[in-house]
């Protein structure tokens, strides 16, 4: 399908991808037609014209990583860690119409053939077909246009603007700004009731929101924009000002302070400047209130994502229900939309729909609608790829490998490192497909698609690398053993016990390979560790101390679904240490601290026992300070010492001597992912054996386990074939 997509480097322009996959709770949407939100994407679609110096002012809130970045792996790492996140391709645009085409087995209240105004951005985005999740489409009443139900986002952004104002009868409502937001705005609260003033800096804005319900109008920039509209009202000011234009400058809410009457309330739905007058805000003692996109719900995955519906008696307006009353106004003839249609373009003219809406000279536009073919080419989730310089692969021993999920992990350390061995890229997968498109065209992949089985069956395919979110790590790996595949998983190998039952069930019977993302046994100073303590040798003592940093509420690896930080990362440092001391854990006693709000069990001290008799402790933290080095290790046994710090700085401590080795960070990576191709190619058994990420990954269980019942926990024993 073709699908408009934007970087910071490149004008806007539209590509062909793989059309969205259709997961649960989601609907399949035939788009017809899409609404432009000129604010939000002119600012999107000028990015690719901004200097790089343009770019760092608009981001200061970054620079300070990037230096962090330069500082910890040099200038070259950092340049082109930026390079690539300001090349990286995104969709753009956030609401549309059309027809669903099919919808997920556990939706049932939509239908094949209903027509359907769609929201949220990567979701309801600018190309031909789209999935939404259930809560971000409403059905389009008969008697509304698909044209006018693509505003339908939009609409509910005013929606909820006008209601955060609370508007009663005959209130006197100032609306300034008079884009597509603020005149739908205008009109929506006029059919609340309201007596509305358009502001505006241009005329013909100022008419047309008068044309459509607004009882008058005051055009600004010529200085004495607040008497005339305090005349309007008698000298008594405004019950409610909303802000919806979309400038940095703060003359909007200055006027909107000056012409508001005492105990007034400000509603802030636009992208608008706010250093406000303190004085006059005191003196009139004025209500600010901001309202939040298109309606509680926004922002929350378990609303948006996981499809869970706030209960109608407390949260009376959704962003869902927000759309359908906005539909419901179409439906009635209250609210108009197609009198503010004021350019059209088809999907081939995306390049000059954008130069429209960036560029500073004529008469700005306020409704966008872009257009698609009655008649699309088919739906399909696979896309052929032409290699950029990229021959075909050379005779000899090369391995066809798929990749499945376009995250950082992969963008940034498995791809690169990937491209320097051995192998055949065949397939790159992701639920949508710009991001797979762009990866596999880069890194001289055959197909980009949004279906693991568009791959899963291709015979030029061996080996399968996973780097989805974890809820979805054992069904792939089970799957991959049954298409007969070798499968790299990034860590966890599966999220439960259940899921880690029945993968080892599927590699016995299949006899497949499967190997765990646990990269720091590969590092060079964890080698150089295990040399100093080299067999024979007694028990070891161990600690390890990590500093993880804290993940913003609200991030899906918090989510139950996703095992949450201990079954998602303390996996890497059991790993380690069970690597470090040769034997398996069997037995775990963990505490955590109190959990607060969604950050459960990440807060962890744990001591582990280990088979040949060695013991280490394990903090796990996220309550300090990420200035502080992530990763600390210290080994004691045999009358020797190792101390290791984040992979840069190893002292080895043996008959009274030190010995101290320093280096670029270098965590084991390369060499994980170098060490599995070759196993496959030569034959060689698997780098990580089976039943030693099945240790770990029950380690984790049990320290879960540990936490939640305050007693030790026994592993049980393993059994993987």
């Amino acid at each position: 399908m073709r699908q408009i997509i934007t970087s910071a480097k490149e004008s806007t322009r539209v590509v062909v991808v793989p059309t969205p996959d259709l997961k649960p709770g989601c609907v399949f949407v035939r788009t017809l037609f899409g609404a432009v939100s000129v604010g939000t994407e002119r600012v999107a679609a000028a990015k690719g014209h901004q200097s790089l110096l343009e770019k760092i002012r608009s981001h200061p809130e970054q620079v300070g990583q990037v230096i962090a970045v330069a500082r910890r792996d040099g200038f070259a790492a950092a340049y082109e860690r930026v390079s690539e996140a300001l090349g990286r391709w995104g969709p753009i645009g956030y609401s549309c119409s059309g027809i669903v085409e099919a919808v997920a087995p556990d939706v049932p209240e939509f239908h094949v053939g209903d027509p359907v105004a769609c929201a949220g951005g990567g979701y309801a985005s600018h190309g031909e077909f789209c999935a939404v999740p259930r809560r971000l489409l409403s059905k389009v009443p008969q008697g509304v246009s698909l044209e006018e139900s693509a505003f339908t986002t939009i609409g509910a952004i005013a929606m909820q603007g006008i209601r955060q104002g609370a508007i009663t009868p005959c209130s006197r409502v100032a609306v300034i700004g008079l884009g597509i937001v603020g005149q739908l705005a205008c009109q929506i609260a006029t059919s609340a009731g309201g007596l509305v003033t358009a502001f505006d800096l241009l005329p013909q804005r100022v008419r047309l929101a008068c044309d459509l319900g607004a009882v008058s109008g005051v055009v600004v920039g010529q200085g004495d924009e607040a008497e005339k509209a305090l005349a309007l009202t008698d000298g008594r000011g405004y019950d409610v000002v909303f802000l919806t234009a979309a400038t940095s400058s703060s003359e909007p809410a200055l006027l909107a302070t000056r012409i508001a009457r005492e105990r007034g309330r400000l509603v802030v739905v636009g992208d608008v400047g706010l250093n406000l007058d303190r004085q006059q805000m005191y003196d009139k003692e004025l209500e600010l209130r901001l309202s939040r996109s298109y309606g509680p719900g926004r922002y929350d995955p378990a609303y948006e994502e996981e499809g869970r519906d706030y209960p109608y008696g407390y949260v009376r307006w959704t962003e869902q229900r927000n759309m359908e009353s906005f539909l419901g106004l179409l439906e009635r003839g209250k609210v108009r939309v197609l009198p503010l249609i004021t350019h059209r373009y088809s999907i081939e003219e995306a390049a000059a729909t954008y130069e429209t809406i960036a560029s500073s000279g004529g008469t700005p536009p306020i409704g966008v609608l872009l257009t698609y073919p009655n008649v699309p080419e088919p739906a399909s989730q696979v896309c052929i790829l032409a290699r950029e310089g990229a021959p075909d692969p050379s005779p000899g021993k090369r391995l066809g490998i798929g990749v499945i999920g376009t995250g950082g992990f992969a963008r940034s350390i498995l791809l690169p490192n990937l491209g320097k061995l051995p192998v055949d890229p065949v397939g790159i997968v992701s639920s949508t497909g710009v991001t797979p498109t762009q990866l596999g065209g880069k890194f001289g992949f055959k197909l980009a698609a949004t279906s693991v089985a568009e791959i899963l069956g291709r015979d030029d395919l061996r080996t399968l690398f996973v780097t989805t979110r974890h809820s979805s790590h054992a069904r792939l790996v089970i799957d991959a053993l049954e298409a007969g595949k070798a499968v790299f998983v990034e860590k966890p190998l599966a999220v439960t016990a259940v899921e880690l039952t029945e993968i080892c069930a599927t590699r016995a019977r299949t006899g497949g390979v499967v190997m765990v993302g646990f990269n720091r046994r590969f590092a060079p100073m964890t080698r150089q560790i295990a040399k100093h303590f080299a067999a024979p040798r007694g028990p070891l003592v161990l600690s390890i101390r990590v500093n993880a940093g804290r993940i913003e509420a609200g991030h899906w690896s918090l989510r139950p679904a996703e095992g949450g930080r201990i079954v998602g990362e303390v996996c890497h440092f059991v790993d380690l240490l069970a690597h470090i001391v040769g034997a398996p854990v069997i037995e775990v006693y963990a505490r955590c601290t109190p959990p607060v709000g969604e950050q459960l069990e990440e807060n962890l001290c744990a001591t582990l026992t280990f088979a040949d008799g060695s013991i280490a402790t394990l903090n796990y933290n996220a309550a300090g300070d990420t200035a502080l080095p992530k990763e600390y290790l210290e080994v004691f046994g045999d009358g020797k010492a190792a101390v290791l710090d984040d992979f840069k700085v190893l002292q080895l401590v043996s008959r009274g001597r030190v010995s101290r080795h320093r280096a670029r960070q270098d965590k084991g990576h390369a060499e994980e992912i170098r060490q599995f191709v070759d196993s496959l190619i030569e034959g060689h058994p698997c780098p990580i054996p089976f039943a030693e990420s099945v240790a770990t990954t029950l380690a984790t269980f049990a320290l879960i386990e540990s936490v939640r019942t305050g007693r030790p926990q026994e592993l049980p024993a393993i059994r993987t074939a």
